[in-house]
């Protein structure tokens, strides 16, 4: 569904719906990577979860930073 509203956004649209879908995208792996680390059964599988959690999480802050840009800076202001 969010693929099809990308690809039949207005080419000046492009950037705002791309930024909207990967928001909701990385807010749910979020969610559904930290129940799984919580609540998942003890394994190869939640290892895995539990390794890559945080590049997943600081995709999801890039991309926040990408969609506000000016909300997190680098303190050179």
């Amino acid at each position: 569904e969010k693929l099809e509203a990308l690809k039949a956004s207005a080419p000046g649209d492009f950037d705002a719906a791309y930024m909207s879908a990967q928001m909701t995208t990385t807010a749910a792996i979020d969610r559904l990577y930290k129940a799984f680390i919580k609540d998942g059964p003890a394994g190869h599988v939640r290892t895995y979860a539990e390794a890559n959690y945080p590049q997943l999480h600081m995709m999801g802050v890039r991309a926040a930073a990408q969609a506000s840009p000016g909300t997190i800076t680098n303190g050179a202001e």
